[in-house]
């Protein structure tokens, strides 16, 4: 008993590591909102192809209702954080494969 309550002393006088858990709902809506527009994203690209004006015109005025939030450099060290895509991944068209998902 004696040394189970000098390892859990000892283990409490150890440095945690910083705990980004506190950042976890902000991260998860981040990522929900750059899913949202990688989505609007692939429908105004289809739209492009087949020329779709009226699709385009709906899809970008969609795409700028989702918001974008300011994240700290603190909450992008957080392990779930992802960058936006590139543009020139956008302009490729590369995007449009599930790789490029926010949320698996």
């Amino acid at each position: 008993m004696k040394y189970i309550l000098i390892a859990l002393l000892l283990l409490g006088c150890v440095e945690q590591p910083k705990d980004l858990s506190v950042h976890d709902d902000i991260i998860e809506q981040d990522l929900y909102n750059k899913q949202c527009e990688l989505n609007i994203l692939r429908e105004l690209f289809v739209a492009q192809q087949h020329n779709d004006e009226d699709s385009f015109t709906f899809f970008v005025s969609e795409y700028i209702r989702v918001p974008r939030l300011k994240l700290t450099p603190e909450q992008k060290k957080h392990p779930r954080f992802k960058k936006r895509i590139s543009d020139e991944i956008i302009k490729s068209g590369a995007f449009m494969h599930v790789r490029f998902n926010y949320i698996p």
